[in-house]
């Protein structure tokens, strides 16, 4: 837990210092502000999976030579991964389900379950940006992602805190971490899930393929809205 708490303030710390220089380079009048919108969009997201990344390994691969199974790189059967994964959306779809229908029911407006802004625009219009798109969404970030809060936080609050505190605050971490809060719901709810299926298989596999999956569904309706191939009813 001590490292824990030295952690987050490096990893903020890291995080800051990518804002301060994404603004100073990609910004108007910067060094890099001709650049693609694909490769912004690359190197800034380069610079976030560091500020992850390189914390963990001070304080956990190089400070105790951690194994990658304290992680939770343990092995999975496919029927048990299969399963899990068609388990987690029920329990998704179901729990996010309940917010909408409260929203109708009540003709309420819940604070953190609005509409997520499109990633689309930020890997630009071209071929070669949606490549990006799809290596940093769908494969890249969901394995940085579950290493850093599921392979290493979530399991250190569940050993001072137990499963049920350890689960709330690891999602709500994960939430706020996206800076994405008209969905800060959906997210914690997504969090939650990833946290469920990490307890239940004991394995890391589960909720990174969980992770792909979903990032790629989203991913693949976020570009058919955007290029008008489907629509939503309103």
């Amino acid at each position: 837990m001590r490292d824990l708490m030295q952690l987050f303030p490096v990893t903020l710390v890291l995080i800051a210092a990518m804002i301060v220089l994404s603004d100073l380079w990609f910004g108007e009048g910067g060094y890099f502000a001709d650049l693609p919108e694909s490769l912004t969009t690359v190197f800034l997201y380069s610079l976030q999976t560091l500020a992850l990344l390189i914390p963990l390994y001070l304080f956990t691969r190089l400070k105790y030579k951690s194994p990658s199974t304290d992680f939770g790189f343990r092995p999975i059967g496919w029927k048990s991964l299969i399963k899990h994964i068609a388990l987690g959306y029920l329990v998704y779809y179901v729990a996010s389900a309940v917010f909408i229908q409260l929203q109708l029911s009540f003709d309420i407006k819940v604070p953190g379950f609005g509409e997520q802004e499109s990633h689309v625009p930020f890997f630009g219009e071209t071929i070669e940006g949606l490549i990006f798109g799809v290596i940093i969404i769908v494969i890249i970030a969901p394995i940085v992602e579950e290493l850093f809060f599921r392979g290493y936080i979530y399991q250190v609050f569940r050993k001072y805190a137990g499963v049920f505190w350890a689960s709330m605050l690891s999602a709500t971490i994960f939430a706020l971490f996206h800076l994405e809060f008209a969905v800060f719901i959906p997210i914690f709810i997504l969090g939650m899930v990833l946290n469920w299926l990490f307890e239940r298989t004991n394995s890391l596999w589960a909720p990174i393929t969980f992770h792909m999956v979903n990032n790629a569904l989203a991913f693949l309706i976020e570009i058919a809205l955007y290029y008008e191939w489907i629509e939503i009813p309103i």
